[in-house]
This record gives C-alpha cells, structure tokens and sequence, in this order.
C-alpha cells in the first residue's frame, strides 16, 4: 500500500511543468487587470476631488477657471436703508444700483421690495436692482448768495425755492384667507396695514376670512385698508334659564338661533341644551324646557250664602266645628286646634 507522500510524487510526475510562454501569459493578464483597476481608481478620485474643488466649494478654490462662474446667493435687503442694504450685497460679492425717487443722501430712503427671491443663486459680480423711496427730498433752486441781483455787497436778500417730493412706502399684504379674523387682524397690523369687514362681527360670533382684497403676496401703501369678506362659522347659545318664554325666544332669535320647546308646557324656561356659551353653528336649534312660575296664590272657600268670604295661605287644621247662626247671618267657629284656622269662613244655611 502506498503512503501518501508516495501518492503526490506519482501525481506530480503525471502533471507536465508549465512552460515558460505558459507563465509569462498569465503574469501579463495580472499586469493587465491591476493597470485598468487602478486607472478607473484614479480617474474616480480625480473627478471626486475636481468637483468639490471647482464646483461646490468655491471657497477654497486654488485658482479661478475660466468659464467656470463663481455662484453666490441673494440676501433680504428688503425695507433695508440704502446704505444697509448696499454692504449686504457686497457680502454677498453683489453690486447694487438703486431705481426711485430718492438716494442715498435723503433722510428715510430705504428699500421698497425685494427684487429677487432670498436665496436664490446668482454669479458673483451680478448687479442687482433694488426699488427704493419712502424719503422726504428737499431740492434747493436757487444760489445762496450773499448780495443782490446786481452784484453788489450789501445786505441783500437771497431766495431759495424749496421742492417737497413725498414717496409713499408700501408693504406686500400677508396671507389672511381661511384665518380668523382676530387673527387675521393682527397680522395686517404687524405688517403695518389695516382691516376692514363686509359686515360686523358680533362678540359672541366666531368669524373666519374668506376673501381678502388685495389678494397675498400684492403691494399696498402703509396703513392703507384690506378689505375681508367674512363669514360666521359659530354663535354661542345665550343664557335664557328663568326667562319668560317670550323673552327667551327673542334672545336666541337676536343670535339667529331656532328655539326649541320640549313636551313640557310652561310659561317660565328651566333648563336649556345646549347651555349657556356653547359654541353652536348658525340657526341652529336650542331646546328650552319649559315649567310654571312659582308665584302661585291659595285661595280660601267661597260661600254664596250672605256671610263673609275670607282667603288666606295658613296651615292649621280644622276638626269639627261648631256654628251657631244668629239673625246678622254672622257665624261662630269654634275650631278644636292647636294652631289657629286660616281665616276660613262658615255661612249658615
């Protein structure tokens, strides 16, 4: 039996060496692939790195590529002096030039609108142009002279005409729609604006805007009217528990609500559903419980015969009494009570 290092000599001599062109081929074929792995390695890198280098990073650019622009964004500039708004630009690495009725030299001159959407992309070096007014400009036009028309020395007078421009600065109108109008109001004010309804809005009804004039986004004069279309959405129940039934259908009718009535008869309103503050939606329906008042009078019995008649509210109890008529038809009641009778009148037949 043949050991094992016996078995791998025969196979070994069975198996023919490999030649030399048989060797140099395959070390060839392993060059090859280890060259293209790392030639698509390195145009990757090259490529990655160009790109955050030139592209996005320009900061950190090594030198400027023609061609190649050099972006930057748009900053807020709006409602911004003259001054303010020209060194945000230039931070931005943006030139400014101002169109309107104003410069830089009037007192309250600043930016009306923004021209161009807050951060969006531009070139750097791009000249951007800003609206501008709301100054008050004072042209003179006429020389400050000392002497007269003539030409002189003496203590003449000097005219000076004076021109006034007022540039009326505006403001774009906030998004009120579908807002309350509570809301609705205060935002108009923040933004320097006032408001104004197509009908009142009551104190125990919830409003909501439905239609404003200008619309959003539009340019309006400061503290100039937006006037909103509003609708109520929500009434609240009054309070009618212990009305009288008319005062109380007049109190939910003054709210346009439908009153309802119970099964109960009454004259005098107990309770109420819903109660009283509930937010309920217009003409909606209040059921009232109706009951008696409670002022109520007893009333004594009544005799036809030719005695007196008396009433009262006492509690005493009357147990077999005794009457003797006389000839005046005037009774004599002798109760046998502990308390005393309730002004109860007996006539003799």
């Amino acid at each position: 039996m043949l050991s094992d290092d016996e078995v791998r000599e025969r196979l070994r001599a069975t198996i023919p060496a490999p030649s030399t062109a048989v060797v140099m081929a395959a070390k060839q074929r392993r060059w090859r692939w280890m060259f293209g792995v790392g030639t698509v390695v390195g145009l990757t890198a090259t490529v990655l790195l160009s790109y955050l280098l030139f592209f996005t990073r320009s900061a950190i650019r090594p030198f400027a590529i023609p061609g190649v622009p050099i972006g930057t964004t748009m900053p807020a500039v709006s409602d911004l002096e003259l001054d303010a708004a020209r060194s945000r630009l230039t931070d931005s690495k943006l030139f400014a030039s101002f169109a309107g009725q104003c410069g830089e030299h009037d007192r309250g001159c600043h930016v009306l609108a923004q021209p161009i959407a807050v951060g969006e992309h531009l070139d750097r070096g791009t000249t951007v142009e800003l609206p501008v007014g709301g100054a008050v400009l004072d042209h003179d036009g006429a020389a400050k002279g000392g002497g007269k028309p003539g030409g002189g020395t003496g203590g003449g007078t000097s005219s000076t005409a004076t021109t006034t421009t007022r540039v009326t600065p505006t403001v774009a109108v906030p998004a009120v729609v579908d807002a309350s109008l509570t809301a609705a109001t205060k935002a108009l004010a923040d933004a320097g604006l006032q408001a104004d309804t197509d009908r009142p809005c009551q104190a125990w009804e919830t409003c909501v805007v439905q239609e404003q004039d200008p619309v959003r986004g539009a340019r309006a004069a400061r503290r100039s009217t937006v006037l909103l279309v509003v609708k109520v959405t929500k009434v609240a129940v009054p309070g009618v528990e212990g009305m009288p039934v008319d005062d109380a259908k007049a109190a939910l009718k003054a709210r346009g609500l439908t009153p309802g009535f119970g099964p109960e008869g009454g004259t005098v309103v107990e309770r109420q559903e819903p109660a009283s503050g509930a937010l309920v939606a217009p003409e909606a329906t209040v059921t009232l419980t109706l009951g008696a008042d409670d002022a109520t009078t007893d009333t004594g019995t009544t005799n036809t015969g030719g005695g007196t008649t008396g009433t009262g509210t006492g509690t005493g109890t009357i147990s077999n009494p005794t009457t003797t008529p006389t000839g005046t038809n005037r009774p004599t009641t002798q109760p046998s009570s502990s308390n005393p009778p309730s002004s109860t009148t007996r006539t003799a037949p």
